[in-house]
């Protein structure tokens, strides 16, 4: 196979970002590039293979590769054009694509329609449909940050794509959890099982924010930690409203889509070919007949709203979660230089420190892991051996029962 050479910016030591970055998705960042024969324009999302993850690198570029490898319909799926491997990095080589779906609605001066949310929606459908039928296989992630318009037409919502495969799998083995939390059903929060129909329960999260501009299970709690089981526990039991001046004038077809889709039962949710033949797709009208000009233009300004701050909500939180993980890097860098100002190392032993460093790290959270797993079991044993002594005349410890050292006599 020939090969084309491509080449992009990614800027690794500069102060401001690569000007040809285009965003960060769930296994890497994505960049715009070009190819260096034909000219085309592309997008390549690099993965490195340093960064630790819950799954292992090979599985989930194994997973994308074999997935976009068995696309034959690329009509609604981001393409893949090649695939390129590095020392450092794995390069997805793909179609290049323009704004997330709801980037652009929140630039657009009206919001978003009714009509342009059924285009969207039908092609959202489409793409998992030979995913789910054609193929078997279950995305995963399906989410706004992963619903693509064609490059240079924000307005083309029959042109939209289904990007990032790098979780998708046949529903046997999606036996971990994968996915956005947020866009995820009951049953694969609990770790009870993924099927289709958890993809459908994400098209429906995606739906009822294209309609209202805001999250269908959101929580208002101070705490993150308390937000996110408020969160978690809202949607295990499927609470949700259809309330507010945003829903009053959305068609009765819409609204009972959503409520098809986000069925507490995966058995009672619509199936990818169900929800392709729903009423509303068939219904020339793009909202209900007794809607006005002016009624319209009072909701769409208000759902554009809505949807502005859920966009800059999701964004601010990712740019911490990127601004953490930065400053950590810095300081452990300045600790590094630092050293070797004192050592008087040479680039290559500073590598070999970095390395043993890394190692040693790796080798430490390992043993911590194994000390914790330890312990409890250690506790477990002195719980069942309390209660049996607790039955008992007598005061002795039960039979195999461990007490742990203290602190002081460790140190001895």
């Amino acid at each position: 196979m020939i090969r084309d050479y491509y080449s992009f910016d990614p800027n690794p030591s500069g102060i401001s970002p690569s000007p040809d970055f285009i965003g960060e998705g769930a296994s890497g960042q994505v960049f715009k590039g070009k190819c260096v024969k034909t000219g085309l324009s592309v997008a390549i999302k690099r993965i490195s293979k340093r960064i630790k993850r819950s799954s292992s690198i090979a599985q989930v570029v194994g997973q994308e590769w074999a997935a976009n490898q068995a696309i034959t319909d690329n009509t609604h799926i981001v393409q893949l054009i090649q695939l390129v491997e590095t020392k450092n990095y794995v390069y997805f080589v793909q179609e290049l694509m323009g704004s997330e779906l709801f980037d652009a609605v929140t630039k657009a001066t009206g919001g978003l329609t009714e009509r342009q949310a059924k285009q969207a929606t039908k092609s959202l459908l489409l793409g998992l449909k030979h995913l789910h039928v054609d193929l078997g296989k279950v995305h995963r992630d399906i989410k706004p940050e992963n619903l693509l318009l064609p490059f240079g037409e924000d307005s083309n919502f029959n042109g939209l794509k289904v990007a990032d495969l790098g979780f998708c799998t046949t529903p046997e083995n999606a036996t971990s959890f994968m996915g956005t939390e947020a866009y995820c059903p009951g049953e694969v929060l609990l770790k009870q099982e993924t099927t289709m129909a958890s993809d459908m329960w994400s098209v429906g999260v995606c739906l009822y924010i294209m309609l209202c501009g805001y999250p269908p299970f959101y929580s208002n709690l101070p705490h993150p930690s308390d937000r996110r089981v408020d969160l978690k526990n809202k949607i295990i039991q499927c609470e949700y409203t259809m309330d507010g001046i945003e829903w009053e004038r959305r068609s009765n077809e819409s609204k009972q889509l959503v409520v098809q889709l986000l069925q507490k039962k995966p058995s009672d949710r619509l199936a990818v070919e169900q929800a392709c033949e729903h009423a509303w797709f068939n219904d020339p009208s793009a909202s209900s007949s007794t809607t006005t000009n002016n009624t319209v233009s009072d909701d769409l300004s208000q759902i554009a709203t809505n949807m502005r701050r859920f966009n800059v909500r999701r964004k601010f939180q990712r740019a911490v979660r990127v601004l953490v993980s930065t400053i950590r890097w810095r300081k452990y860098l300045e600790r590094i230089r630092e050293q070797r100002a004192d050592l008087n190392l040479s680039s290559q032993e500073l590598l070999r420190i970095i390395n043993s460093t890394s190692s040693l790290e790796r080798s430490a959270e390992a043993t911590k892991d194994q000390l914790d797993k330890e312990e409890k079991q250690r506790k477990k044993k002195r719980k069942t051996s309390s209660s049996s002594s607790s039955s008992a005349t007598t005061t002795t410890s039960a039979p195999g029962a461990t007490l742990p050292l203290s602190k002081k006599n460790k140190k001895k």
